[in-house]
């Protein structure tokens, strides 16, 4: 537990360096000019405004929750398998390529219950889902099952597996 911990405070301490460097960084080229800007969105048909600070922590908060999937996905390969380098090489080259997938196989229903067409929760804010008929809380009951699958694999596979060997 406390290396599943150490790892989601290290993605988060991450993306948190990540939104702040960001943030000076365009401050200083664009002189914060930005900030004040509205955010147009387009959902559903209609265009409406919203603040720019929001739809900024909106966007974070989203990839925070791709981020918590990502981890514990990752983290239940590295239990299983006790490798660390195959569990983030898979979880690199799925967080690439899954989306891609995702896109090649949305002609078929199924595909809207597989974990990478439900991490990209700005689908639902930014656009149209990948697949029709998905909306925010079915992504969300999609992913809370997942991770309560991937957490329970690894506390069964790590309570199995002997500790001193």
């Amino acid at each position: 537990m406390s290396k599943y911990i150490s790892v989601l405070v290290f993605a988060l301490v991450g993306l948190l360096t990540l939104f702040a460097a960001s943030f000076l960084i365009g401050g200083i080229f664009y002189r914060f000019s930005g900030v004040n800007q509205p955010f147009l969105a387009y959902t559903n048909g209609a265009v409406y405004e919203v603040n720019m600070m929001w739809h900024i922590f909106t966007t974070y908060g989203y990839g925070c929750v791709s981020l918590l999937m990502m981890v514990t996905f990752a983290f239940t390969i590295s239990t299983v398998s006790r490798n660390n380098s195959l569990a983030v090489g898979v979880s690199l080259f799925l967080m690439f390529s899954g989306n891609i997938l995702v896109s090649i196989l949305s002609k078929y229903s199924w595909v809207k219950y597989v974990l990478f067409a439900n991490t990209g929760l700005t689908q639902y804010t930014n656009g149209t889902p990948v697949v029709s008929g998905m909306t925010m809380s079915f992504s969300l009951m999609v992913l809370a099952a997942y991770f309560v699958i991937f957490n329970a694999i690894s506390w069964i596979v790590f309570s199995k597996s002997d500790i001193a060997g």
